[in-house]
């Protein structure tokens, strides 16, 4: 350690910061202890009492508490949401933009400091950093907008100020803890470009105003001269901002292990500082150097001063000065370095996923790559061609040992193909993104020649979208892993540390190739350790899933059969399926679901269930019979039937599942012409020894009278999912009374414009003695039979 000098400093300020996260001590404290680990080292100096090694020493403390010095005052800094309401409707909110995104369809958004709001009449003083996002179909009177919109402008926007998602269903991304952990409070959407109102320019940095003008010109060329995929592309890779990225794209790219080049990162940055030193190569090397430097900051500027940009371009410059200082060689120490400049401008980094994938890639290349490339020697292959690719598969191979365990962390899965994947688009990427500034420079004075280039360009990411779509819809493309915790995490980082520094005392081959498959074992096994059941065998589990405004219920059986009754809902901002279910599935380690249920064909219930047909997710659907005069249901079957998903129609009848009994009781095989959609929902009751479960979408009181004309008491059910999300069109006296459930479900979303759940169905809920369970409020609801008796589960431990 002594010839790696900053490795020491890095790691002790990096203590420092993670003491801070767990203990959240007082700065006033640790300011305090921080002053006294200064003089006593100075006052034994000045003494001459003590060596310079043991000077040193006593330094140690010191850097640990400026670190969690650092940590402290970012955690002070940051404001939670300012409300005890999670959303406030028609509130006006006043402040000043401090930075623009570039536009998205039907979306603009732009992070705003806030100094006040106004609520019910009421006004706030709120000094906080607030999202606010404007929606509006209307495409000319968006772009009218987004053409006025300048960084430090004062202004005013009417609408729904909110908390952002948080995690209200298993393996869920708690969206309003990760804005919280950034410094911004709240979200703020508004819904018409009309509540939006420039109130006046204030003072703000001319140098962030003309970046933003100047992404705004590449973007525009990006998005004339591309197809809407390569312009995508070329937004991400040169603008930091893959908002426009599609979410099938975005997941073929996680299946395949390439998903890191959707970011400006290490090999964007290297484009970059390769075109500066090519440009610059006759001068001298200082010069060139400085105006290389310069360049990347400018390109750090331009591209928003996103976290994954600072990172690179940060080892950049430390790696260009390094070499100007004859230091070139010192990796680990530049590592350091690079580290340290980053923490001290943002300690929170530590804790981000990019800061740890950046760092653990580069490292294990560091280590990892020189016994490879070892090997590779002994094999003597003459081919200079051959050899290179030998040597970029083994530099990516050892990439990915390090991303391992915070891939599978983060992501929950691991790519199988990610070494060919990465092989085929990394060299994709790289022409893709040198091909975008050529035809951006040609853009400005010969259109003619920036459309040749971008024609290519379109050909290219066309190829590059299919090699991932082909490799990461192989069947075993990736491997899911779903309870991969932090503990497993810090066990896999632990043993990979160890197995690094016992590989440089081995000489042998095989002795390297054992120890390794050793310390694999080895983690397999501590890692799973810790795993849990989420669904017990021979035990009935529910689990009432929070989807907003919709419904959705997914139920293991116990002979492991899995349902799905109904899947939420799908807009362009959000899809039930893809946000909600399909992270718990992966969660919780089920493949796919045996039989979906569609209760109707209204949009909150069936919607989500496309994305998870459109992976191969759903074995058998069942729905109402398909009604031609309502054209959503048509254009449903049509899908239906190109996917090839066994589809069968509702009719009365029993599905035995293990011991459970599945009793679909409406509607009646062809009923599609009588009653509102609501009154022809599929109507089920789940039998599994002496407990029973009630489900009724969204039945009205006109299904719910029918049913209990033609099922009298054997409708009595132990819980009832409350038809219509608790409206108070559902839910009778006359099923209630039928029914006489113990506890009730009622899937809603909160503070709804619709007013769900009812007040009148609460209190004949009460009247009723029927114990409320709600998705709005306690979030997603578990709850498991093991025939004799249900018991609710708190899934969040």
């Amino acid at each position: 350690m002594k010839d790696y000098p900053v490795i020491r400093i890095c790691l002790l300020f990096m203590s420092g910061i993670i003491l801070q996260k767990l203990f959240a001590i007082d700065t006033t404290v640790l300011f305090c202890l921080l002053a006294i680990s200064f003089i006593i080292p100075a006052v034994l100096f000045a003494l001459r009492r003590t060596s310079e090694n043991v000077l040193l020493l006593i330094l140690f403390p010191a850097i640990m508490l400026s670190g969690a010095l650092s940590y402290g005052f970012y955690q002070k800094a940051l404001k939670p949401y300012p409300f005890k309401v999670a959303k406030l409707r028609g509130a006006v909110i006043w402040g000043k933009i401090r930075s623009i995104e570039l536009k998205r369809d039907f979306e603009l958004k732009f992070l705003l400091e806030a100094d006040s709001l106004k609520y019910n009449s009421r006004s706030y003083r709120l000094p906080i950093q607030v999202i606010c996002r404007i929606r509006d179909e209307n495409r000319l009177m968006m772009d009218s907008v987004y053409e006025r919109l300048r960084p430090g402008q004062f202004v005013s926007l009417k609408g729904t100020f909110s908390k952002g998602r948080q995690a209200s269903n298993p393996g869920e991304f708690d969206y309003q803890a990760y804005l919280e952990e950034r410094g911004i409070s709240a979200i703020h959407t508004a819904y018409n470009t009309s509540d939006f109102a420039v109130l006046g320019q204030g003072e703000f940095s001319a140098v962030e105003e003309a970046a933003f003008i100047i992404r705004k010109s590449m973007d525009g060329v990006f998005t004339r001269y591309h197809t809407k995929n390569c312009a995508a592309l070329l937004r991400g890779f040169l603008l930091a901002d893959r908002s426009e990225v599609g979410e099938e794209v975005q997941n073929d790219f996680l299946n395949t292990g390439v998903v890191h080049i959707l970011a400006v990162s290490g090999s964007n940055v290297l484009l970059i500082t390769m075109i500066f030193s090519l440009m610059l190569g006759r001068l001298n090397v200082f010069i060139r150097s400085f105006l290389t430097i310069l360049g990347l900051f400018i390109f750090l500027i331009i591209t928003g001063t996103s976290p994954s940009v600072f990172r690179a371009v940060i080892m950049a410059a430390v790696t260009v000065v390094a070499f100007l200082c004859n230091r070139s060689r010192n990796v680990f120490n530049l590592l350091a370095i690079a580290a340290l400049i980053i923490l001290a401008f943002n300690p929170h980094e530590l804790f981000d996923a990019g800061f740890q994938l950046s760092f653990s890639s580069v490292l294990s290349i560091v280590v990892i790559y020189p016994h490879l490339k070892s090997l590779a020697e002994r094999l003597n292959i003459e081919s200079v061609t051959t050899y290179r690719l030998l040597l970029f598969i083994l530099v990516t191979f050892s990439a990915q040992i390090g991303v391992l365990p915070f891939t599978l962390y983060y992501f929950g899965k691991v790519s199988v193909v990610s070494l060919p994947a990465n092989l085929l688009v990394i060299p994709l990427s790289g022409a893709i993104a040198y091909i975008g500034i050529v035809t951006l420079l040609f853009s400005y004075f010969s259109p003619w020649l920036a459309s040749i280039y971008a024609a290519a360009n379109n050909f290219i990411s066309g190829l590059l979208v299919q090699i991932t779509h082909v490799l990461g819809g192989l069947r075993y493309s990736y491997l899911s892993i779903g309870q991969f915790t932090l503990q497993d995490l810090i066990i896999s980082c632990c043993l990979l540390m160890g197995y690094l520094v016992v590989i440089k005392k081995l000489d042998s081959l095989k002795a390297k190739f054992l120890t390794a498959l050793l310390v694999t074992l080895n983690i397999f096994i501590f890692c799973s350790l810790d795993d849990k059941n989420f669904f017990p065998e021979n035990e009935l589990s529910l689990l009432s899933l929070d989807v907003g405004q919709g419904d959705a219920t997914l139920i293991r059986f116990p002979d492991n059969t899995t349902a799905l009754i109904d899947a939420g809902g799908a807009n362009a901002f959000f899809d039930s399926g893809e946000d909600v279910i399909l992270p718990l599935l992966d969660n919780i380690g089920i493949e796919k679901i045996d039989y979906g249920f569609i209760s109707h064909v209204d949009n909150d219930h069936y919607s989500g269930f496309i994305s998870l047909i459109n992976k191969g997710l759903i074995r058998k659907l069942f729905k109402p019979a398909p009604d031609k005069s309502y054209p959503k249901d048509i254009s449903l079957e049509r899908f239906l039937k190109n996917k090839m998903v066994p589809v069968l129609y509702y009719r009365k009848g029993i599905l035995k599942l293990g011991n459970a009994r599945v009793y679909v009781l409406a509607p009646e095989k062809g009923t599609v012409s009588t009653g509102s959609l609501n009154d022809r929902s599929g109507v089920m009751k789940i039998v599994y020894g002496k407990t029973s479960f009630l489900f009724e979408g969204d039945a009205g009181k006109l299904e719910e009278g029918s049913i209990v004309k033609k099922y009298g008491t054997f409708l009595k059910s132990d819980v009832l999912k409350l038809g219509h999300h608790g409206s108070r069109f559902s839910s009778s006296e006359e099923l209630l009374r039928c029914v006489k459930p113990d506890l009730g479900l009622i899937s809603c979303g909160l503070q709804n414009r619709f007013g769900h759940p009812s007040k009148e169905v609460l209190q004949r809920s009460r009247n009723f003695q029927i114990r409320i369970l709600r998705t709005d409020l306690q979030g997603a609801i578990f709850l498991r039979s093991d025939g004799r008796q249900i018991k609710t589960i708190s899934w969040k431990g």
